[in-house]
């Protein structure tokens, strides 16, 4: 990461207290992770939010979020299930983590987006742009999935 004076600086993706949300300490993509997940995971400089939602399109609730180390876990967010926020060098990343066989079979997200900017997708199971003013300014990666070891 380049500072203002434009020398490399560290990327420390540790999680910093900022009140009703955390941040990263240092990152190249600023992202605020709130304490409670109704809030949705935000990169504000681009204007980009996801909001993991229920089936009726509510945002899913639970524990406040738990820090530990560069991620945000949030318990109980749906039956079986916790939330796993994290930031990552080029924004964040949102995990659903199912813990059994009722875990939900689909799961939701509510996506927000800029005034102005509209999503791209060139070819099915790629990447989904988020596009302002002609400009790629977000990028929403298809899901993945993977199963224990063991299992």
């Amino acid at each position: 990461m380049r500072s203002a004076s434009g020398q490399l600086e560290p990327i420390d993706l540790a999680l910093k207290d900022q009140g009703s949300s955390v941040t990263p300490t240092a990152s190249q993509v600023a992202v605020q992770i709130p304490r409670h997940l109704g809030g949705g995971v935000r990169a504000p400089q681009s204007g980009v939010s996801l909001t993991p939602i229920d089936g009726k399109g509510e945002a899913l609730h639970g524990a406040e979020g738990s820090v530990d180390g560069a991620s945000v876990l949030y318990a109980n967010t749906q039956t079986d299930t916790d939330t796993l926020a994290k930031p990552t060098t080029r924004g964040f990343e949102l995990s659903a983590i199912l813990r059994s066989q009722a875990s939900p079979h689909e799961l939701e997200y509510r996506l927000g987006l800029p005034l102005g900017a509209s999503l791209v997708q060139h070819e099915q199971h790629s990447p989904v742009q988020v596009v302002k003013e002609g400009v790629t300014i977000g990028m929403v990666l298809p899901p993945t999935g993977m199963t224990p070891k063991g299992t």
